[in-house]
């Protein structure tokens, strides 16, 4: 299926639109934001701030290859944090602009991604709360909980409980803190642990709120665990509307990372060939394989081709 899959997205990418790099706004990396910069003879200069230090480089067009770019050193001498990259493409499908980074293996590393939003905070934020929102399932004390993940709060059997995603330097930790409002079980502070079938919440003991000792933290034993409960939905529906340029699906195990890759071309009715594939997916309500295969690549968006090969190199 590799060999087929990979076919497929080399010609999906190429009849991508080309369009030049968009010097106006902002460029998202996942965790910065950068601004873009044309400074002649067809190069683009991007600069973003990380930790009160600038990172900076140029991005110089390829002979004979459009909208194909090599990484330059920045002029000024700012650190260049994608020096060992080898290649970049420029893609644009619909309203998404892109640039992608590949590796010396032409594996895609990183994507940077054009945004309105210019305050990396709020992006990395969102995207985070994205990938974790739905609704699951838990059992308490001998009772069932429904519990709905929203923007801003979390609905557990009815009670609107608000809820804080914990960001150190902007970028999201995996921890959440409930406010205590509502008498609810889930008052606190709680690392947050997706998994296959929904995440895992731990108990985190801390004396203070010095963010410095955030990463000390540990985990306690006691967790909850929630399962995901709607069965006409992929558990990865987000695959399919949010770049996974954040790269928080780092978190998940290599077994998980194939079906969370896989899953992307199940919600498009892709027919496997694997046993085990085809066990876990006919399992679910909403797959609805296709007559053909060679229905399924030409439906797939350019976030979704992205994000296969995102979760393929980090397999």
């Amino acid at each position: 299926m590799k060999k087929f899959l990979t076919i497929g997205l080399l010609m999906l990418m190429c009849q991508s639109i080309l369009a030049q790099i968009d010097t106006r706004g902002n460029w998202y990396s996942g965790q910065l934001i950068f601004s873009a910069q044309d400074i002649g003879n067809g190069q683009v200069l991007m600069n973003g701030m990380a930790e009160g230090e600038e990172i900076e480089f140029v991005l110089a067009p390829v002979a004979g290859k459009p909208d194909t770019f090599q990484v330059k050193d920045s002029p000024n001498g700012y650190v260049n944090m994608y020096e060992g990259t080898k290649t970049v493409k420029h893609l644009k499908e619909g309203n998404v602009d892109v640039l992608c980074f590949y590796n010396e293996k032409n594996q895609l590393e990183d994507v940077i991604s054009k945004e309105a939003e210019d305050d990396s905070e709020v992006l990395n934020r969102t995207r985070w709360i994205q990938q974790m929102k739905g609704y699951y399932v838990i059992e308490f004390d001998g009772d069932v909980y429904n519990l709905e993940w929203e923007d801003d709060v979390l609905d557990i059997g009815g009670i609107q409980v608000p809820y804080e995603a914990e960001t150190f330097n902007g970028t999201p930790t995996g921890y959440i803190n409930v406010e205590e409002i509502g008498g609810t079980f889930l008052m606190g502070l709680w690392k947050v642990e997706p998994t296959l079938e929904g995440f895992r919440l731990y108990e985190v003991e801390y004396e203070d709120r010095d963010f410095t000792s955030l990463f000390d933290r540990k985990k306690g034993e006691l967790f909850y665990e929630f399962w995901y409960n709607d069965v006409d939905t992929d558990r990865f529906a987000y695959t399919s509307l949010v770049l996974l340029n954040d790269k928080q699906f780092r978190e998940f195990d290599k077994p998980t990372l194939r079906i969370m890759r896989n899953s992307i071309l199940a919600h498009n009715g892709y027919a496997f060939s694997s046993a085990d594939l085809q066990e876990y997916f006919g399992n679910q309500a909403w797959y609805r394989p296709a007559a053909s295969n060679d229905e399924v690549y030409p439906k797939l968006s350019l976030i979704e081709r992205l994000n296969i090969e995102l979760i393929q190199a980090m397999e």
